[in-house]
């Protein structure tokens, strides 16, 4: 088997409405006739269009492994990576938050060792659980993670 990560272009779509299907449409050029999308993210966008990371699998033939079926591995099938499945089961016991910071060129907040602890607090404030990586709250001497991080 073998991991590829491809970087790839797609043209943008007028009013950005149903990007899932619009992505899963694009990215079939880029698969081999073996390959299954395991990893699709969307790098940078603009008026023109969406710069993306592909990471296809490949090779399970080669490797004796039977291609996944939608029965067996639902997440591996050919284009399972956008498809939405909604929970069968829902917890609203708490309010749970997952906060990303990009980090590098362009990031408004974030990039520097507890840049974004200020806004780390101010979400926690509005939720039961935080979670986030240490760098977010994390500089060289302090950490500012909230009580319930």
């Amino acid at each position: 088997m073998l991991l590829v990560e491809r970087e790839i272009d797609i043209p943008a779509k007028k009013g950005n409405i149903g990007l899932l299907a619009y992505f899963e449409e694009a990215i079939r050029e880029y698969l081999p006739t073996n390959g299954i999308p395991i990893r699709f993210a969307v790098t940078q966008s603009s008026p023109e269009g969406y710069h993306c990371e592909l990471g296809i699998l490949t090779g399970l033939d080669e490797a004796g492994i039977s291609r996944p079926t939608s029965s067996s591995f639902v997440g591996l099938r050919r284009t399972g990576i956008f498809e939405f499945m909604p929970r069968d089961v829902e917890n609203m016991d708490k309010f749970n938050v997952v906060m990303i910071v990009p980090t590098g060129i362009g990031a408004e907040i974030g990039g520097h060792a507890g840049d974004a602890a200020p806004a780390a607090r101010l979400l926690a404030g509005a939720c039961d659980t935080l979670i986030t990586h240490p760098n977010v709250v994390n500089a060289s001497d302090i950490n500012e993670l909230p009580e319930n991080g």
